[in-house]
């Protein structure tokens, strides 16, 4: 018997970055957790982009060879989530990009207060969709303002 299951909303859609809002479903109640986003470096992935393989390569036996493009996911929740939950958003963040032939991908989980205090806060008026994704976006590498977007453009798939 399936207790929950995820689903996930794209919100936004530009051509290095995604956004997608993350919604649990189970028997008794459906609820937003959180967002899944998806960011394409257009480099190579480095040692330095995967810390926790660094003590693997260090003692020079093995060698850094990789060279395909990096994508990174981040997953940021309102609340801590179980490694059960943790686990299935693994695995549906990875079945998004792990089967492109020369790509490497790391997935990163957050608990994060300040998107939590932005729902909580402009939940019922409009400010809250555009400032959760402006939230997003200033967590990323390269960071990107949506305040040229208007209205109408998340009415496309793609808002570039």
């Amino acid at each position: 018997m399936i207790k929950y299951y995820f689903l996930l909303q794209l919100e936004l859609n530009l051509s290095n970055h995604m956004i997608f809002k993350i919604i649990k479903n189970s028997q008794d109640r459906c609820c937003e957790i959180g967002f899944l986003v998806l960011e394409d470096y257009r480099r190579p992935g480095t040692l330095e982009d995967f810390e926790y393989l660094k003590p693997v390569y260090e003692d020079g036996t093995f060698e850094w060879e990789d060279d395909g493009n990096l994508i990174v996911v981040s997953i940021y929740t309102y609340d801590e989530i179980n490694q059960e939950e943790k686990e299935s958003l693994l695995e549906l963040a990875s079945t998004l990009i792990e089967f492109k032939p020369n790509v490497n991908h790391r997935v990163d989980f957050f608990v994060s207060d300040e998107l939590l205090e932005i729902k909580d806060k402009d939940w019922y008026n409009q400010r809250y969709y555009k400032s959760a994704l402006q939230y997003l976006l200033n967590t990323l590498e390269k960071k990107i303002n949506i305040d040229d977007l208007s209205e109408d453009d998340f009415n496309y798939l793609s808002q570039d």
